[in-house]
């Protein structure tokens, strides 16, 4: 049986929730476990269903912009947030990040890079498209980009560096590489090993810095 990814959904609008829902439902392995249209319900929602992702829309009126990140992220610092963001507005999204945020996506994405984003938050615990990587990359202070060697990595896994470089997901490596997706994910394992990285963040991160396309 596959494992259930709960995930809690926040969207000031009614049926903008039922469309997220009904792109969720269309994929195994993912519940929806609570529905908030304001940010008091999912900051209570959030420590009472415990779900493993919480998808936000913070570009909305009464939600009072980052400040339910902020208070979810106080009472359960592991809560794994997933942000609904509209175009050019980078700003919001470094004061997300603080807060605790772990991915972002954009109001125009598509129903399988919606999945894509869940899935990949919840293997790999972050998920970023590349345009935003690269803002982050140009925004985040060198000490804080991590310090590896590039060379202890297998070609397998240079190639996968590469990959998330240009932004591309886990299927689409996967896809590229000629390879299975559990394979994708098994030398991902390998490569946050070796490089000490704790999420695919860093990956980005670290390959837009360092020039590695």
């Amino acid at each position: 049986m596959d494992i259930q990814i709960k995930i809690l959904v926040v969207n000031y609008y009614p049926l903008a929730i039922k469309v997220i829902a009904a792109v969720i439902a269309s994929e195994p392995g993912l519940q929806i476990v609570g529905e908030a249209t304001n940010s008091k319900t999912a900051v209570t929602m959030a420590l009472e269903l415990k779900p493993d992702i919480i998808l936000m829309d913070i570009s909305l009126p009464n939600l009072d912009g980052i400040e339910p990140i902020r208070k979810i992220i106080q009472d359960d610092s592991k809560k794994r947030i997933l942000i609904i963001v509209g175009q050019n507005d980078e700003k919001r999204v470094v004061q997300a990040i603080k807060a605790g945020v772990v991915g972002v996506i954009q109001d125009n994405s598509s129903p399988k890079e919606i999945i894509e984003a869940i899935q990949t938050i919840h293997h790999y615990g972050s998920w970023f498209p590349v345009d935003i990587a690269r803002f982050l990359a140009m925004s985040i202070p060198e000490s804080l980009v991590p310090k590896t060697t590039f060379g202890t990595l297998t070609e397998k896994e240079e190639n996968i560096m590469r990959l998330v470089a240009k932004g591309l997901s886990d299927r689409e490596i996967a896809e590229n590489l000629g390879v299975s997706l559990a394979t994708v994910r098994y030398h991902f394992n390998n490569l946050f090993r070796k490089l000490h990285f704790e999420n695919r963040t860093q990956v980005a991160l670290y390959a837009e810095r360092n020039k590695i396309i």
